[in-house]
């Protein structure tokens, strides 16, 4: 082993060793704590199923190395690291491969350096690094189809077992991800269209390059061999509808695209985003390769049409929905692309014909300032205020009660805690998001108020029909602990993020319980920080305490009120603090105001202000209302917004059209998110 390769290996075990260190260990955002359940018992997840993710899952729970969360998040930190060797691999060859004459040594020894850190740091890959997720693993799948892509493209004859290894592993990918193996198939079109025409003509390489691809896609049948064996799935994969319906996201699949506008517009928006998630060094990479071509030999002007198609076409797998960059999810579909204008660009700086700037290009790879300013929040995955919020939402429901709930943290939290410490197996756990999934009330046959029948109840959804139901069932019997207000009106007794309505429950049992114990271990938690990846264990922390405030407000138990969301502010200034603290008397709920709520996900902490100023709006304490949202209009025009419906629901029509009128000036592209005010006056 040389010493640049032994260079090579350490950097790639201090990465794994930088991942691991801040990976997460507990309960975290999105669906990761499904994922975690699915693996540790060899379960399928949420359609498509993500069956070789719960497999390669597995075997990372039996290293007997920290948490079950910690050991699943192992294989995200394999995919990410993996993915940027290959990253670094792919673009030395293709230097090599069309260079004239060896390339110098220093630039041998930068390339594969700088390609694949800048890979590891673009936010589409740093972001599921160390989190329990696909979509790593299914980068470095669609990273080995690319170089085996190239391999078979650039040999004299074409090599058919390249051509094979890359269509397998694209099958394997799009089982994990299919975009990702969209992106795949994208890659392997532009390469046979421009280098490689001749497969055309070889219908049996063709076919066996199909059946590969099939091979890949095999990995699927796990989910009705492990759903006959009695593992938790979502559906039935049993049958041969059902084992359609779940490996193509017929659940989900009307969510896809939602809010992408117009193609082109997708298109636009994608286009956007990858200059910020690739840097702009590789793009002029990438044209330096176009210039290059034009004096090359023909085989070389092929191999630079296909890697420039391929960049092109991997954005296939980014077209599906829209790249929202708060959500890591959503970017993680550029990853492909990303990958490829990275690495085909990173070769085009190294075929630079001074060496001197090529190693400037490779530093300025690297060096991309957009992911280096976001790599250290990206990095901090571990969040043990979730973890503490955990607890108390596994904690909190009395003994057998039916418990309703609706965000994603937490369904996700209840799924990993049961299926890996086997947490309150006495309570029944109903998602009323899949309340009109038969299978998920076959989950709920082994507590005593059902027997795994849907009941149908009175409500204007299927939701909420089976949601009704459920409820009627379990009225009877057990308490139903509600997470959100719109199951029972906002009526019932706390319980630490819950409200539980049954009436025959002593309020002392209650506020006595673990979660209530817990509201300020976690609350320092939350200052303690991490904030998370764009602040997503603070939004996540916020939502509970938000809506817990605005129930104790309901009760007149103002003071309680005001310390939930001085919580909820993590960092109050001393001006939200005075006005919190000076917030007493009673409530008048017809002044409470609607809250203005910036779009996505969780509750920011300008949410959570506008949130503060209704409370002492409704404590006709308008005066301190306006001074925060006063200080807040200066960087969020919302504010603007949120005094307006202040204003109105106090009885000032005038002043609410005249707020209405400032904001839409302010800023005239939020303007739709004025359409709730201006339906209450009725304009």
């Amino acid at each position: 082993m040389t010493v640049v390769h032994r260079v090579q290996l350490g950097a790639l075990l201090v990465a794994i060793a930088i991942l691991a260190f801040f990976s997460v260990s507990g309960p975290h955002a999105f669906d990761t704590g499904e994922l975690v359940a699915a693996a540790f018992v060899l379960g399928g997840s949420h359609p498509p199923g993500q069956p070789l993710h719960a497999i390669i899952g597995f075997a990372a729970t039996l290293i007997p190395l920290g948490p079950a969360a910690f050991r699943v998040s192992l294989v995200s930190i394999s995919g990410a690291v993996a993915a940027a060797a290959l990253a670094g691999s792919f673009a030395r060859r293709i230097a090599e491969r069309l260079s004239d004459s060896p390339l110098p040594p220093s630039i041998s020894t930068a390339l594969p350096f700088a390609a694949g850190f800048a890979v590891l740091i673009a936010p589409p890959v740093l972001r599921q690094a160390n989190r329990p997720e696909v979509y790593t693993l299914a980068l470095s799948l669609f990273g080995v189809a690319c170089l085996s892509l190239f391999d078979w493209a650039s040999s004299e004859r074409g090599k058919s077992g390249s051509l094979l290894a890359a269509a397998f592993a694209g099958g394997l990918a799009a089982s994990l991800h299919p975009p990702h193996g969209l992106a795949a198939i994208g890659v392997g079109a532009a390469f046979a269209v421009t280098a490689r025409r001749d497969l055309f003509r070889r219908p049996r390489v063709l076919a066996s390059a199909a059946g590969a691809c099939l091979s890949g896609l095999s990995v699927l049948v796990y989910l009705p061999i492990r759903a006959a064996a009695g593992a938790p799935t979502w559906g039935n994969p049993t049958s041969l509808a059902g084992f359609f319906d779940y490996v193509t996201g017929a659940a989900y699949r009307h969510n896809l695209g939602t809010g992408a506008g117009t193609f082109g517009d997708q298109l636009m928006e994608v286009a956007r985003y990858l200059p910020y998630a690739a840097g702009a060094v590789p793009f002029f990479g990438l044209y330096a390769l176009a210039r290059f071509s034009r004096g090359a030999v023909v085989g070389q002007r092929r191999i630079v049409a296909a890697l420039l198609g391929a960049a092109v076409l991997a954005v296939t797998g980014a077209m599906v929905t829209p790249i929202d960059p708060v959500i890591p999810d959503m970017v993680a579909y550029a990853g492909p692309a990303v990958f490829l204008v990275i690495t085909v660009g990173a070769a085009g700086v190294a075929l630079l014909p001074r060496p001197r700037w090529a190693l400037v290009g490779l530093f300025g790879i690297a060096t991309s300032l957009f992911a280096l300013e976001a790599a250290p929040e990206a990095v901090r995955a571990d969040a043990p205020v979730l973890d503490a919020l955990g607890q108390s939402l596994t904690s909190a429901p009395p003994p057998r009660s039916l418990v309703i709930v609706t965000d994603d943290f937490t369904a996700s939290t209840w799924t990993m805690e049961r299926a890996v410490a086997g947490a309150r197996p006495d309570v029944a756990l109903f998602v009323s998001g899949l309340a009109s999934s038969s299978w998920h009330w076959r989950t709920l046959a082994a507590h005593p108020a059902f027997d795994g029948t849907p009941v149908s109840g009175p409500g204007r959804d299927p939701w909420q029909r089976f949601t009704r139901g459920a409820m009627q069932l379990a009225a009877p019997m057990v308490p139903i602990v509600i997470e959100t207000d719109e199951w029972s009106g906002g009526q019932g007794m706390l319980a630490g993020p819950y409200l539980v309505g049954d009436g025959r429950l002593r309020r002392a049992v209650l506020t006595g319980s673990t979660s209530e114990r817990l509201a300020e271990h976690i609350a320092r938690l939350a200052a303690e920080g991490p904030a998370g990846d764009e602040g997503v264990a603070h939004a996540i922390y916020r939502t509970y305490e938000v809506r817990r405030a605005r129930r104790l407000a309901l009760r007149r138990e103002t003071g309680a009120a005001s310390l939930a969301l001085s919580r909820a502010l993590i960092d109050p200034s001393p001006v939200e603090l005075a006005a919190l603290v000076a917030a007493h008397g009673a409530i008048n709920p017809e002044l409470i105001a609607p809250v203005v709520r910036k779009p996505g996900f969780g509750t920011s902490r300008a949410d959570a202000v506008r949130e503060a100023a209704v409370l002492l709006a409704a404590l006709e304490a308008p005066d301190r209302a306006f001074e925060l949202l006063e200080i807040q209009r200066r960087d969020d025009p919302r504010a603007i917004l949120q005094a307006g419906h202040i204003a109105l629901s106090a009885g000032h029509p005038e002043a609410a059209a005249a707020a209405l009128a400032d904001f839409e000036a302010a800023a005239p592209s939020l303007a739709s998110e004025g359409n709730a005010l201006r339906s209450r006056l009725g304009q």
